[in-house]
């Protein structure tokens, strides 16, 4: 591919249009490791005889909207600004509120309110999340551990500090604020890329990822990987993902 084609093609690639949480756009483009677990499944499972749940950081609501026998009372959190009217709309349909969380501590939620609280991919503190819990409420959260995509950074000599977001550091913490864990599961798999412009777009739609990524900073590099695609046909990065259940 030509130089000038490439950076065409990542430019348009990094202004293409992203809503929600809806990857739908790299299908065939990108493919991912299956995890040994099935994050709706343990979720489902704990949300049995339950009565208030909190779905924190909740994208564009399209896993909490799909989920059955909701509890009566449920509220969800987002402060992605790109995210909000998204899961306005599709929540609002549900009959479920939307609380724009600002990324700000504490949450405008009661103490003690929720008997469930899910997050996917979402931050969160073990503290405020002990402030939010009743006794015996059940916290089910999936993360992406720091560990992901570090040889994609490292690819693209974005030589940031990792940070201890790990099973461990976890546990860890919810230990200290007096949780108990009831079951939990971690896993190292990986992503493949068949294009690189797609890996631009993918980029975008996780600023955290690599937060100075243009394709005028990174595009030497992105040059140096469409070369190694061109002799492979993909290129594979880290996946890194844990899950843990805790009782407060």
């Amino acid at each position: 591919m030509k130089k000038s084609t490439l950076y065409e093609d990542l430019r348009k690639e990094y202004h293409a249009p992203f809503e929600g949480w809806d990857f739908s756009h790299l299908e065939g483009r990108m493919t991912e490791t299956s995890l040994p677990w099935s994050y709706r499944e343990i979720v489902e499972r704990y949300l049995q005889n339950r009565s208030a749940l909190l779905d924190m950081d909740t994208g564009g609501g399209e896993f909490l909207s799909s989920l059955e026998n909701l509890p009566d009372t449920v509220i969800a959190t987002e402060g992605y600004e790109p995210n909000i009217p998204v899961a306005q709309k599709r929540l609002r349909e549900k009959g479920i509120s939307l609380v724009i969380s600002e990324d700000r501590e504490p949450l405008p939620l009661e103490d003690a309110f929720f008997d469930i609280i899910i997050n996917r991919h979402g931050s969160y503190s073990c503290k405020e999340l002990r402030r939010l819990l009743m006794p015996g409420g059940i916290f089910v959260t999936q993360q992406v551990g720091s560990l992901n995509a570090v040889d994609l950074n490292l690819s693209l000599g974005n030589l940031n500090p990792l940070e201890d977001w790990s099973l461990a550091g976890n546990i860890r913490n919810f230990r200290r604020e007096g949780f108990s864990i009831v079951e939990f599961g971690e896993n190292m798999g990986s992503y493949r890329f068949f294009d690189v412009p797609g890996i631009a777009y993918y980029l975008k739609c996780i600023p955290w990822q690599i937060p100075d990524f243009s394709v005028e900073k990174y595009g030497e590099r992105m040059e140096l990987l469409q070369e190694i695609m061109e002799k492979k046909g993909f290129l594979d990065f880290l996946s890194h993902r844990f899950y843990l259940v805790t009782q407060r």
